[in-house]
């Protein structure tokens, strides 16, 4: 089945660059909710909802709108940049490549391409259709020495430390064709729609959450004759719908199954040594503040702060997700690629959509019309347990005129409007009421 929606890029993962000088190593970087955060930005209330279920055309535009807005904060390569450059059209041949790979088991979408921005730090990201790597993480695959100087290292410590490296794996660096491996990791989020379907469907179902609250908190100012006080509105959420399934580290293993499997097709179609488990692991070896060598006496040592949040995950991911890639036997004789744990809700929050577009208008009209006593037969005969309570001590309780027997206690009333009183000292309060079926149980009237 072909996805209905897709062309928004992974904007969390383009801002969580900008962070990374800031933010302490941890092993997932929330990519998801900042995209979804990026869309509710440009796509605020119905907004994302009508993109999901409007016309490709005008989806694509929106979409690629928000796309253009994040890039344009990269700083990207030029032609001028003659080796960057070679590598960015190299590099987008193997993602138009994975793309084509994608009609069978995919998600239609446009054409993918690499972009390649000036950042040191090593890292990728995807959105939607764009395939976006560090000039930093180039640079470590193919020229770790100046990469490493980049990053803060002298020539020799830098030096150093790739010497120990060589001496502790000989072949611990793929070279260029681990770029080819992260592009196709990268290429993986973008199929299966981590990067567009799934914040899409999350932002409209946030907009469908906020719009029931909002008529649920409506409901009780109606019924109460006022406005809901602070911790009402705190612990009266009104209905929701369970989550959607947007399980990141599920996405993150999807990715790199199916990432894997577009490496080894490229080393099979194009006879080139993509390895993704190699480039992830040659990535666990950007070093870290503890593993630098020491600086010869009088020498400052330096400060790595900021290398280990590659890839939504610090160096003891990085290497367990290459422990787990087994090659590509495990799909057996067919050589299919492997499928998805998770798929992207776009059916369900579409569904939800439509739901809401029908229920919210006859909710709304429903509590303005029991508002003003005008029930159904059904309504009529409907009661609701409550509790009611007159202020102060000694006053005397009142319902629609009737005194009641005391002035706090439990007690059913009929669906619709009610008028509440408390007298004491020949002083009478009113407070017009109204009971709904899933609406505030608990009132209380003061004569003051």
């Amino acid at each position: 089945m072909k996805r209905t929606v897709l062309g928004i890029g992974s904007i969390a993962s383009v801002i969580t660059l900008a962070l990374l000088y800031s933010l302490p190593a941890h092993a997932q970087c929330d990519w998801q909710q900042q995209i979804v955060s990026a869309i509710k930005s440009r796509l605020p209330g119905e907004k994302a909802c009508s993109v999901l279920v409007g016309p490709q055309r005008q989806m694509f535009g929106s979409l690629d709108a928000i796309e253009a807005d994040v890039l344009g904060g990269k700083s990207a390569i030029s032609p001028y940049d003659r080796e960057y450059w070679r590598d960015q059209e190299w590099l987008s041949s193997y993602a138009r490549h994975f793309g084509a790979l994608s009609a069978d088991f995919a998600y239609e979408q446009p054409e993918q391409k690499v972009v390649i921005v000036r950042d040191k730090v090593p890292d990728a990201f995807s959105t939607s259709h764009y395939v976006v790597l560090t000039s930093g993480l180039v640079d470590w695959f193919t020229q770790p020495q100046l990469a490493l100087q980049n990053l803060g290292l002298t020539q020799q410590q830098a030096a150093d430390y790739l010497a120990q490296l060589a001496k502790n794996d000989p072949r611990a660096n793929p070279g260029p064709d681990g770029l080819i491996a992260i592009t196709a990791l990268e290429s993986a989020h973008n199929l299966l729609g981590h990067s567009d379907a799934f914040p899409l469907a999350e932002a409209c179902d946030s907009y469908i959450k906020d719009q029931k609250r909002q008529l649920y908190e409506y409901e009780k100012t109606v019924a109460l004759g006022k406005k809901p006080s602070f911790w009402a509105r705190i612990f009266s959420s009104g209905p929701s719908y369970a989550p959607l399934p947007t399980d990141e580290r599920q996405q993150q293993a999807d990715a790199d199954s199916l990432g894997n499997w577009l490496a080894w097709r490229a080393q099979r179609d194009q006879r080139e040594d993509a390895s993704l488990a190699g480039a992830l692991r040659w990535l666990a070896l950007v070093p870290e503040q503890s593993s630098l060598p020491k600086a010869p006496k009088g020498q400052q040592q330096p400060r790595m702060q900021y290398i280990s949040s590659m890839l939504c995950s610090d160096r003891s991911s990085l290497q367990s997700r290459a422990q787990s890639m087994n090659g590509f036997g495990r799909w057996g004789s067919s050589f299919d690629p492997p499928a998805p744990r998770i798929a992207p809700p776009v059916n369900e929050a579409i569904s939800r959509f439509q739901d809401f577009q029908t229920w919210y208008p006859t909710r709304r009209s429903d509590i303005d019309r029991i508002a003003r006593g005008e029930l159904t037969m059904a309504e009529k005969t409907r009661f609701v347990n409550v509790e009611l309570e007159a202020k102060p001590d000694k006053a005397t309780l009142l319902v629609d005129g009737k005194e009641l027997p005391e002035r706090k206690l439990k007690t059913t009333l009929a669906v619709g409007p009610h008028v509440i009183a408390s007298s004491y000292n020949g002083l009478t309060r009113e407070q017009q009421i109204v009971i709904f079926d899933d609406g505030p149980t608990k009132f209380n009237i003061e004569a003051k």
